[in-house]
């Protein structure tokens, strides 16, 4: 999946970075997708939209300030579940304050 992801960066640096990103957080967005999804195709598709979206912004990107970018990537895949959760009419709007303070300490 990796290999797709590289193809969609231009220059070798972005390469790098995307790389870096993908193998050191991959897991803790997966992680935080599951908490929000429950199961693993959907956290596998919140994490997918996830990296795409990071893509787009990579420029914006510092790998090498780990508490933004963790920060950054976790709310990315945050704000996708919640949008797949709200798509699916899995979550009504009253337990959307409950969900959002769940991840608050992501």
């Amino acid at each position: 999946m990796l290999s797709q992801y590289l193809s969609l960066v231009d220059t070798d640096y972005d390469r790098d970075k995307l790389e870096y990103l993908y193998n050191t957080y991959y897991t803790l967005m997966f992680s935080v997708a599951m908490k929000y999804l429950h199961t693993e195709e959907g956290a596998k598709d919140a994490v997918h939209d996830s990296i795409l979206k990071a893509i787009r912004y990579l420029h914006l990107i510092d790998k090498n300030s780990e508490p933004k970018t963790k920060t950054l990537l976790c709310t990315i895949v945050k704000n996708r579940c919640i949008d797949m959760l709200r798509r699916s009419d899995a979550l009504p709007m009253g337990d959307m304050e409950e969900v959002l303070s769940e991840g608050a300490d992501t």
